[in-house]
């Protein structure tokens, strides 16, 4: 599973998510003895990888 290094500079930020996937995410970080926001950041991660992988002829707009 993917860790945040210690010492790395961050942002504050808030957002906004519907409550049943708020619940989804709360218990899958517990599930996974991590926290909530470990947990969001490895999401993040994972969808921008994901989006890198694909073909580069897509633009930017298909993904948002």
């Amino acid at each position: 599973m993917f860790k945040i290094p210690k010492g790395y500079d961050s942002v504050a930020k808030t957002i906004r998510l519907p409550e049943p996937l708020a619940d989804q995410l709360y218990q899958l970080a517990a599930k996974n003895n991590i926290s909530f926001n470990l947990l969001i950041n490895e999401c993040i991660n994972f969808a921008l990888n994901e989006m890198g992988s694909h073909d580069e002829n897509q633009t930017e707009k298909e993904f948002v």
